[in-house]
């Protein structure tokens, strides 16, 4: 939101104002949904290794047997009992270690996206030297120009606040 009234301060001619707004608005909506992309990209890629690299070993260590792993994962995709339920070989012991293994693995595949987080922070600080100094332009005077109902100007005022 900083960034739209900085836009709005900085512009020279005040008829570019919409202008300036929408654009720094469009390019900051962008940037947001090239990074969001990225996040998600990292996470499901992080995933796709967390996953089986935890809870394969936690559920076969809990005692599910090799030939039932596919159908733990179509389980706990579902999230549903009845879908545990029809998992060969699975007890509660092994839906509870499973369930464990399942936030680790999750954690880690954030701790990762929090990590590429940092890529965005850094490149944010070195943008904010660009930021101009505004102190000159952030003075007590409007310029208003009154029009009535038919568009005609009115009158013009430059008055302090």
């Amino acid at each position: 939101l900083q960034t739209q009234t900085l836009i709005a301060i900085c512009v020279k001619d005040v008829r570019e104002i919409g202008t300036a707004t929408g654009l720094g608005g469009s390019i900051r909506s962008a940037i947001s949904s090239v990074a969001s992309a990225i996040y998600i990209a990292v996470l499901t890629n992080r995933l796709t290794t967390t996953i089986p690299a935890m809870v394969v070993p936690a559920i076969v260590g809990a005692g599910l047997p090799q030939t039932s792993i596919p159908s733990y994962f179509e389980a706990a995709a579902a999230g549903t009992a009845a879908a545990f339920a029809d998992v060969k070989g699975i007890t509660p012991t092994i839906i509870a270690a499973g369930g464990a293994a399942y936030k680790v693995a999750y954690s880690q595949a954030f701790n990762t996206v929090f990590l590429t987080t940092i890529a965005f922070s850094a490149l944010g600080i070195l943008l904010a030297f660009g930021i101009p100094n505004v102190e000159k332009l952030m003075t007590n005077k409007i310029g208003v120009t009154l029009h009535n109902r038919k568009g005609q100007v009115m009158e013009e005022k430059v008055g302090i606040v």
